[in-house]
C-alpha cells in the first residue's frame, strides 16, 4: 500500500516544482515586458547563422535562471541544466511558448516572413487572464523530451505540442502570470480541453489586421 501512495507523492511533488517554475518564468516575463515598452519576447531569435530562444533571452538578460526551465518529469538527456548553454540553449526545456500569438504574429493567418518578427504587445490583449502565455509541451511526440514553443493545435507532423505529462494534466502559464493546471480527458487529445487556434485562450483577443501588424514597425 506504501509504493502507490509514495508514487502518487512524487508525481504531486514534481507537478508542484513545475508550476513553481511557470510562476518564475511569469515574473520574468512581467519585468521583461516592463522594460520593451510592453511588448513580448519573439519566440525566435536569429544568432550569426543560427538561432536561439525565448528562453535563452530571458536567462540572459536576468530575468530568470536557467533552473526555472528544469521540468523533473522529463528525462531526456537534452533537458538536463548542463545541456542548456550548448548549441541549443533551453529549446528541449519543457515550457513551450505560444509562439503563433503571443511570441509571433503568425496566428493571425499570414505568411512567414515579417509575421515572424511581430511579436505582442500586452496592451493589445483583450483578454490576458485568460490568454497562453507558456504551458508544459513535448517534441512532437516524444513524452520525455520538452520543446521550446507550443503548437496551437493537434498535429502528428508538428514539433510543440501540449503535454499532459502531469497525470493527464498540462500545467499552465498565463499572461497575467497565474499559472495552474488543466486536467485533460484524453492524454493524446488534449486540445479537446484546452481549445485551438482562434479560441481566445490563444489569441488573447489579439486577432490584429495585417495593416494593424505593419504599422507597429
Amino acid at each position: 500500500m506504501l509504493l502507490p501512495a509514495l508514487g502518487t507523492a512524487r508525481a504531486k511533488a514534481r507537478s508542484t516544482c513545475c508550476l513553481n517554475n511557470e510562476k518564475q518564468l511569469g515574473l520574468g516575463f512581467l519585468m521583461y515586458l516592463d522594460e520593451s515598452d510592453e511588448y513580448f519576447p519573439l519566440y525566435a531569435y536569429a544568432v550569426g547563422s543560427g538561432m536561439t530562444c525565448w528562453g535563452n533571452r530571458l536567462v540572459d538578460g536576468k530575468y530568470v535562471t536557467i533552473q526555472s526551465f528544469v521540468d523533473p518529469s522529463l528525462h531526456s538527456t537534452s533537458t538536463h541544466p548542463q545541456n542548456y548553454n550548448g548549441k541549443y540553449g533551453v529549446a528541449y526545456t519543457g515550457y513551450g511558448y505560444n509562439y503563433d500569438y503571443i511570441g509571433s504574429a503568425l496566428g493571425d493567418g499570414f505568411s512567414s516572413g515579417i509575421d515572424e518578427m511581430v511579436p505582442a504587445k500586452l496592451s493589445d490583449l483583450k483578454y490576458p487572464a485568460k490568454a497562453y502565455l507558456v504551458m508544459d509541451a513535448c517534441y512532437k511526440w516524444d513524452l520525455g523530451r520538452g520543446y521550446y514553443r507550443v503548437y496551437d493545435k493537434q498535429s502528428t507532423s508538428s514539433v510543440g505540442q501540449a503535454d499532459p505529462r502531469h497525470n493527464n494534466s498540462i500545467n499552465i502559464l498565463y499572461v497575467t502570470g497565474r499559472a495552474s493546471a488543466t486536467k485533460v480527458q484524453n492524454r493524446f487529445e488534449p486540445y479537446t480541453d484546452i481549445g485551438y487556434q482562434v479560441d481566445v485562450r490563444w489569441t488573447g483577443g489579439n486577432k490584429k489586421l495585417r495593416s494593424d501588424i505593419l504599422a507597429r514597425y
